[in-house]
């Protein structure tokens, strides 16, 4: 039993046939991935009370796969 596909070389159209199956199928799945990210927004069900934020980055120490 052979099993080496590759020992019969494809012809130019059936490499160009497969290339753009593969690009096709690359393009549905980004387009496909857009729609399913998408969700509705939903408005706040009161409003927000905070001001101002004070966003505190810490640079430095050890990480959490140190720390576990």
């Amino acid at each position: 039993m052979n099993c080496n596909r590759f020992d019969l070389p494809n012809t130019r159209r059936e490499f160009l046939q497969t290339a753009g199956c593969g690009f096709g199928a690359v393009a549905l799945a980004a387009l496909m991935g857009d729609q399913a990210q998408a969700a509705p927004v939903r408005l706040p069900q009161r409003a927000a009370k905070a001001k101002s934020v004070i966003f505190l980055f810490m640079e430095g120490g050890p990480s959490h796969l140190d720390t576990f």
